[in-house]
């Protein structure tokens, strides 16, 4: 049998993922849903079609595993940068009531209801506890995909921190309960709870002394090695974690606090990273998707079923009472809760270790049976809400008016059909086919060099059909026209594309009240050079045409058309 290698497998699933995302762009989805989904199809079709490399593909994923740990490292990392001590004092009253609201409705919801469904209360103590964990990788990378500023942004941002602490605190202490009850230990069961608090006491002291570290010696390297020594800095960081077997997310939380209270440079450290984040969250969230069993998801059974409904209810009814009752802005109560719905790595790792823990404590076999069983829920439900995850948390930014048009809509700067006919024209050029060769580049007018198909926005239309304009063309400027068909201005893209994008907008505001005035036109007879002198003095993409004696519009010409006939 031929084995594939690890970096086969890793640039295949990588070239998979890039392509998806950009068929993902198209259909509005995350990049992270669209890698997951990758990931989660090839980790389905290897066994099932090409079952005498499955073992050759699982051996590669695991393989990978340091880079998708380094991808964790470096978003939490940044998460931490977050969080400033002047933010976190004024938003702490309101977030620890809003934090609390939802925990607590999460875990009893989940706990009461899978009681009353029959679960054992073993079983229903650790579901309960780890619903109330949210991956911070998926909703901080679709945050930062979607470039949302806001109070649902920031909320999001530090309610996934404080999930994910109350989650791990929680679920140590039930895990306790759990073994005491079974006889487990033979310590008493404060004192190992006293060993789990030291283990977290040391882990936020290490991040503490890892982000004083950069604060310190970031400035004394040259620009272009501080990205080295972050890199460093947080490779050694994470080995440590791994060999001592440290809380990792205490770690790296602590660090990026402790960076961006200590230092003037955080923004240029995040800026640093931001690129490399980038490509590592690439390779985690296909590897994620490629991880994620698919089929466990039919052998959760009526646990699981409820596991997925109690958590739901929980994490957006908690949130929404909370906000409710803190007279919150209502799009801040609708959506906000759609934030938390991911899980993932946090809870799997949980339980991952629980389990661990549970053999080598010698647990009696029903116990070990009980945690194999929650871990088999957790890893059937985390498809689901890996999957959905992300797509609400776009959907509840988009709808709280947190994110910029360009991020909003599809926007295509350019099509495969307008590069394919780049290529040939310049192709031809380089043989020596080219009709225009032998012309003078002054006899060329508007009227040859103008498209008259181009799109077109009336007077009237509502700031949706502007969006929808936008969506189907790669132009960056629009004429807009009355009924008439004569020319009244220009609305750009690029004026739109910083602007937060507001639903509510969308049948109040007009064409008229976006577009520029034209400018400088053209008629059909003016000439290329006259054409490239007007174009040195704007920034527009086209000028319109205009027939000078009815006034009315009759095409546009494109800068980069005029750009390929001056190069010829």
């Amino acid at each position: 049998m031929l084995d594939f290698p690890t970096i086969l497998v890793l640039g295949v699933l990588m070239g998979l993922a890039l392509l998806a995302g950009l068929l993902g762009r198209y259909f509005r989805l995350p990049k992270v849903t669209s890698y997951i989904l990758v990931g989660a199809l090839a980790g389905w079709l290897v066994p099932l079609y090409w079952g005498s490399y499955s073992e050759n593909f699982a051996h590669s994923l695991h393989n990978l595993q340091p880079i998708t740990q380094l991808a964790i490292a470096l978003v939490l990392f940044s998460l931490g940068c977050h969080f400033p001590l002047a933010r976190l004092r004024r938003v702490f009253r309101p977030l620890l009531r809003i934090s609390a609201s939802e925990i607590l409705a999460t875990s009893l919801l989940v706990g009461l209801g899978l009681l009353c469904l029959g679960v054992p209360w073993e079983i229903t103590i650790l579901l309960a506890t780890l619903a109330i964990a949210t991956a911070p990788a998926t909703t901080i990378l679709v945050l930062q995909e979607v470039e949302s500023e806001g109070t649902v942004t920031e909320h999001a941002r530090l309610l996934v921190a404080t999930n994910n602490i109350a989650c791990i605190l929680l679920f140590g202490m039930g895990l306790l309960v759990v073994f005491w009850d079974s006889g487990v230990f033979k310590e008493h069961p404060m004192m190992v709870f006293g060993y789990f608090l030291l283990d977290i006491g040391i882990s936020l002291l290490a991040g503490f002394f890892a982000g004083l570290t950069i604060t310190c010696f970031y400035p004394m390297f040259a620009a272009k090695q501080r990205l080295s020594f972050l890199v460093a800095a947080v490779i050694i960081l994470l080995g440590l974690c791994l060999h001592l077997e440290m809380h990792y997310l205490f770690v790296f939380l602590a660090m990026g606090v402790t960076v961006t209270n200590t230092s003037s440079d955080t923004a240029n450290i995040l800026a640093e990273l931001e690129r490399l984040t980038g490509l590592l969250c690439i390779i985690f969230f296909v590897i994620h998707g490629a991880e994620l069993d698919v089929m466990k998801l039919g052998t959760i059974g009526i646990a699981g079923i409820g596991y997925l409904v109690f958590r739901s209810i929980g994490k957006y009814g908690g949130t929404w009472l909370a906000t409710r009752s803190l007279g919150e802005d209502p799009l801040v109560v609708k959506n906000l809760g759609l934030t938390l719905f991911a899980q993932a790595g946090a809870a799997i790792s949980l339980i991952s270790i629980a389990l661990t823990r549970t053999r080598e404590l010698g647990a009696p076999p029903e116990l070990i049976d009980m945690v194999e069983q929650v871990q088999m829920i957790i890893l059937g439900t985390v498809v689901i809400f890996e999957i959905i995850g992300p797509l609400l948390i776009r959907y509840a930014v988009i709808n709280s008016a947190e994110v910029p048009l360009a991020n909003a809509v599809y926007h295509p700067g350019t099509s495969l059909r307008e590069q394919l006919r780049s290529i040939l024209s310049l192709f031809r050029v380089a043989l020596g086919s080219d009709p225009l060769r032998n012309k003078d580049p002054e006899g060329v007018t508007a009227a040859e060099l103008m498209r008259k198909n181009c799109k077109t926005i009336n007077l009237a239309a509502t700031f949706d059909e502007i969006v929808d304009t936008i969506e189907h063309t790669q132009d960056n400027s629009f004429p807009v026209l009355n009924e008439q068909g004569v020319l009244m201005g220009v609305i750009h893209y690029q004026e739109l594309s910083s602007a937060m994008f507001d639903p509510a907008l969308g049948s109040l505001v007009r064409a008229i009240d976006l577009l520029s005035p034209p400018g400088k036109t053209l008629t059909p007879e003016t000439s290329a050079l006259e054409i490239s002198q007007i174009f040195t003095g704007r920034k527009d993409d086209i000028i319109p045409v205009v027939d000078p004696e009815t006034e009315m519009f009759v095409g546009v010409v494109r800068r980069r058309d005029l750009f390929r006939i001056q190069n010829r």
